[in-house]
């Protein structure tokens, strides 16, 4: 009995197992997913961005180091134009700190490529800003005949240290985007198992379910049945049912019991036939006994008979009154076994409730963080449209300069044709204009020389602007990546949003589950206190019943003792009347009985 019992326990058992596993399984799902969202987060605020910002910064000293070297080379640090060398120093010694500060970072965690290609770039920044310096000092104390060679010598530099400085921001802001994709996909990858995995737990919760009530309903449908058959005295039913649970135990128990109670009845029969023969011959034997025997005897059977009648009611109804007590506490161990599911489904649900609490405590940990990084993103584009705005502003200043550059190559245009007309004045002159002709060549000389000059200047400017224009783009890329990695960040706070409400609503039904559970245990105790009360009443009837049975015996004794004395007053003849009358009225009875029951 004991397996049987455990059979039903283990499979209930077994279904709420997988699916309290089940739901593990999605608190480690979500846990991992926003642990690892968590570290990539993380690494994107402490490490990538800032990098990439700093990075960004560099390129920008490195472009106004350009271009106060240059502003000092088209002055010539004239008077209110002579600040130029202490505001690229300025840049320059702030270039430096961050490459430093970059090879310190780097080479604590062993990335040798990277350390060496920050000494490279801060060697060719170095002469970057050595040339630079040396061509503006050029300009200023030997003019453009000194300064346009060093120019020749500034360029190449600057465009290498340029192309370095692209490379490392365009390697760190793909680094970005790589850290924005890979939580995208982290986050849809939770998603989609989540919902597999709650699909699943209902497919198996509806299931289980259907099992339970499908073989608890087939099982009881049995029983009553036998039931019912008891409760009319019919024997015939004996059903087929193969099962291993306590249902088909209890089916095969009343299958047999039937069987003990037909052949017992079977044998009744034959015993109550073979007392009717014996008692027609007896019958044919006592027909000529006398009427005073005859009346005293009959008046004694009709007593012994409403005795004997009485004892037999007494002791049916004590038999009925002891198979009550046995159902009562057979229902009684149900009640206790369900009151022990209950508890068990108590545990699981709070147990559940605790985990669901804990995912939604863990969202909105993650959610409070979005607001930090949303701000930051926020203010690094403000950076970027700031460093964008700095470099419109120069590219427009560039241009002003072209403008002034052609404004020089009309003056010198026209001081170029004043000479040959003073030349061609001076040699009408003769010897008198010899003077005047001298200066007229110096002119045209410095003309000439003021139109290669603005031409190489001009030629500068273009490939200044050239720059500008990529350092814009640039800016613009930057400004594009970070408007869709904000977007980004506030679709993933959103996510965390919908996990957060959505777990509060499973809470909620975790918690009236409980409640409902909280009521049947209730109703159990109920029912398991009235079945006490039942069963104290029952044994109270029995024992009432057993006393008056008893009773009955006494009273049967005393007429049996009456028909003793009678029997000792007619002789043999009476007593073998006496015990006629008694053998018929027993086998008068157990027919009585035994047409009640159906075999």
């Amino acid at each position: 009995m004991n397996s049987s019992i455990q059979s039903i326990k283990w499979k209930l058992l077994g279904s709420f197992l997988l699916l309290i596993l089940m739901f593990a399984s999605i608190e480690i799902i979500t846990f991992r997913g926003n642990q690892m969202n968590s570290q990539k987060i993380h690494d994107l605020k402490n490490e990538l961005l800032p990098e990439t910002l700093s990075f960004l910064t560099i390129e920008k000293d490195v472009i106004q180091i350009q271009q106060w070297l240059t502003d000092i080379s088209a002055t010539r640090a004239a008077p209110g134009y002579d600040d130029g060398f202490n505001e690229a120093e300025s840049y320059y010694n702030d270039a430096q700190e961050r490459v430093d500060t970059f090879i310190q970072v780097y080479a604590s965690k062993e990335e040798n490529t990277a350390v060496d290609t920050l000494r490279t770039f801060k060697q060719d920044l170095d002469a970057f800003y050595d040339t630079g310096k040396a061509m503006a000092e050029a300009y200023i104390n030997g003019g453009p005949s000194k300064g346009n060679p060093m120019m020749g010598e500034f360029d190449p530099v600057a465009e290498r240290l340029s192309r370095t400085m692209r490379d490392l921001v365009d390697s760190h802001t793909a680094g970005l985007n790589q850290a924005v994709v890979a939580i995208e996909a982290n986050n849809g990858f939770v998603n989609r198992l989540t919902l597999l995995l709650m699909a699943a737990i209902i497919l198996i919760s509806a299931l289980v379910a259907f099992l339970s009530i499908r073989t608890i309903h087939v099982g009881l449908l049995q029983v009553m049945q036998y039931a019912q058959n008891l409760s009319i005295g019919s024997f015939t039913l004996e059903t087929e049912f193969h099962r291993k649970d306590e249902f088909g135990q209890l089916i095969r128990h009343f299958n047999e019991g039937f069987a003990t109670v037909r052949s017992l009845i079977v044998s009744v029969k034959e015993s109550a036939d073979a007392s009717s023969a014996v008692n027609t011959t007896l019958r044919t034997s006592t027909d000529e006994v006398s009427a005073s025997v005859t009346e005293i005897r009959a008046n004694t059977e009709s007593i012994g008979h409403h005795i004997e009648r009485q004892t037999g009611l007494v002791s049916e109804s004590s038999s009925a009154v002891e198979q009550i007590r046995t159902n009562i506490q057979d229902m009684t161990n149900q009640v206790e076994q369900q009151a022990g599911a209950v508890i068990q489904s108590s545990a699981a649900v709070e147990e559940m409730a605790a985990s669901i609490a804990n995912v939604a405590r863990i969202s909105q940990n993650r959610q409070q963080e979005i607001p930090e990084l949303i701000s930051v993103i926020e203010q690094t584009d403000s950076n970027i449209e700031s460093t964008g705005m700095v470099i419109d502003n120069v590219a427009a200043l560039s241009t002003q300069m072209l403008e002034v550059i052609g404004v020089i190559n009309n003056i010198s245009t026209q001081t170029n044709l004043l000479a040959m007309n003073a030349a061609i004045e001076a040699a009408h002159a003769g010897e008198a204009g010899k003077g005047f002709s001298v200066v007229a060549d110096e002119i045209r000389k410095l003309a000439e020389e003021t139109s290669s000059n603005s031409k190489q200047i001009a030629e500068t400017l273009g490939k200044v602007n050239a720059i500008i224009q990529e350092a814009q783009e640039s800016a613009q890329e930057n400004k594009t990546s970070f408007a869709r990695l904000r977007l980004g960040v506030t679709n993933l706070a959103n996510s965390f949003q919908e996990v957060s409400s959505t777990m509060g609503e499973i809470n909620t039904g975790a918690d009236e589950i409980n409640i409902a559970i909280n009521e049947l245990t209730e109703i159990t105790e109920s029912i398991k206190s009235a079945s006490s009360e039942i069963n104290n009443g029952a044994g109270e009837i029995a024992e009432s019943m057993d006393g008056l049975q008893g009773v009955s015996s006494e009273i049967l004794l005393g007429i049996r003792e009456i028909s003793a004395g009678v029997q000792e007053v007619t002789g043999s003849m009476v007593t073998l009347q006496e015990l006629f009358s008694e053998s018929v009225e027993a086998v008068d009875r157990i027919e009585d009985n035994l047409k009640r029951f159906s075999i």
